[in-house]
């Protein structure tokens, strides 16, 4: 292929991506205000007790739902991508990956069957609903990931949008319906947000299109990638999401602090939660820069994403200051000791880990699945020591999430710039 019908192709991908923009910010928007609204509204519907285990169902959902089958959305979105680029079929690829997800589901099904009672009585106050609401969650999620990869990785933004949006509005339609019916069962708003991305999902699953069969790769290496990805993303999400789950588990004699401390958290991140989404729109960008050899584009498009994070970043960290403290005190009265200074902590640290989901893209990008995998295990170790010290349980987890997500940062930078330059 020519170096003027690559010109045209990014031209044209280009335009493509500025196309779908508008749809990807809505469908943003609509997956931020599902999030918001369900913990603001479960604040005011549940006792203190029982909204900390929502609050940490919300979590664990991120992390072992969208984080772990996100390896396989990213890896279709990869191929696909890469395959579009270098002019080769990737359907059967797709296809290979489509039977890695169904396997992942039932062992993460099975895992859950087994863990279901200390889950239960550890996190969820011996809730088991919950359980079942998580469960549903990963179904969903090892559904979406091959309409949401495939559309990411051909650039159709508008129906990836759809998934995001979808998924946003099967989470806030089942919790405004139990709002509005006067339900005050944590476990109705449980298995409700559990059964948003799997509402989400099938309603995407019509417009999927595998593509002609082809560009099978070695069962070997799709497993490899996909276990890296899980790895990767398991450890990456706990690190950045697990941290209120801990203060919880800590905290038994103050539940409704460690309630309001989940809430501040969520809060302080929601531009976290939707650059992360993002990022699937992101890697195919950078895949198709790396699969040309064309470097100079990839360190280009990583610097670009980083200014978008820090303008971001700022607003986040402002804001938040500035207008975090008034929102908790308007939805519990009392904010517990969590103050302006720990919720610009908070939202300082997602910044970082903003920054830490685009180095996660270029370095998949360049096929370094390993570094990336080994950065996040650097993170999780400094996230862990951080609760071994002779801190009170908040503020251990204020210093987790900011520690973990600077080291983490550095890590990835640092084989960033090696890879790139070579």
């Amino acid at each position: 292929m020519s170096q003027a019908q690559l010109t045209d192709e990014t031209a044209v991908s280009v335009q493509s991506v500025a196309r779908g923009a508008s749809s990807i910010v809505v469908g943003l928007a609509v997956l931020g205000a599902a999030g918001y609204a369900f913990l603001t509204i479960t604040a005011k519907m549940v006792t203190p007790a029982e909204y900390a285990t929502l609050a940490s169902l919300y979590l664990l959902i991120v992390v072992f739902g969208a984080g772990l089958f996100a390896s396989v959305d990213l890896e279709i979105s990869r191929l696909v991508s890469r395959g579009l680029a270098q002019g080769q079929p990737t359907g059967t690829a797709v296809r290979q990956l489509r039977l890695i997800a169904a396997g992942l589901l039932v062992t993460v099904l099975a895992v859950l069957g087994v863990a279901a009672d200390p889950l239960s009585r550890r996190v969820f106050d011996g809730n088991h609903w919950m359980v079942v609401g998580l469960a549903a969650a990963c179904a969903g999620y090892a559904v979406m990931s091959l309409p949401r990869g495939t559309f990411a990785g051909r650039s159709e933004l508008r129906r990836y949008a759809a998934t995001i949006g979808g998924e946003g509005l099967g989470r806030l339609l089942p919790c405004l319906g139990l709002a509005v019916a006067g339900v005050h069962l944590a476990s109705a708003y449980g298995i409700g947000v559990g059964i948003g991305p799997l509402l989400a999902a099938v309603a995407c699953l019509p417009w999927v299109r595998l593509g002609p069969a082809g560009g099978q790769v070695a069962w070997r290496g799709l497993l490899a990638a996909v276990g890296w990805l899980a790895a990767s993303n398991l450890l990456s999400l706990g690190m950045a999401n697990l941290g209120p789950v801990v203060v919880n588990a800590l905290l038994t004699d103050d539940p409704g602090r460690a309630g309001v401390f989940a809430f501040a958290f969520v809060l302080a991140r929601i531009p976290q939660f939707l650059f992360t989404s993002a990022q699937t729109v992101l890697l195919p960008a950078l895949s198709r820069a790396a699969a040309t050899g064309d470097h100079r584009l990839l360190r280009q498009g990583v610097r670009q994403a980083a200014y978008l994070v820090s303008g971001l970043g700022a607003l986040g960290v402002l804001g938040t200051a500035a207008l975090g403290g008034f929102v908790l005190r308007m939805i519990f009265g009392d904010a517990h000791g969590i103050g302006a200074l720990d919720l610009a902590l908070l939202a300082l640290s997602a910044v970082f880990g903003m920054a830490v989901a685009v180095l996660q893209s270029a370095l998949l990008a360049l096929a370094r699945h390993r570094a990336v995998t080994a950065g996040y295990a650097v993170g999780m170790v400094s996230f862990l020591a951080c609760f071994l010290l002779p801190l009170e349980p908040v503020a251990a987890g204020l210093t987790a999430q900011l520690v973990s997500a600077v080291v983490t940062v550095g890590f990835m930078y640092a084989v960033f710039r090696r890879a790139a330059a070579d």
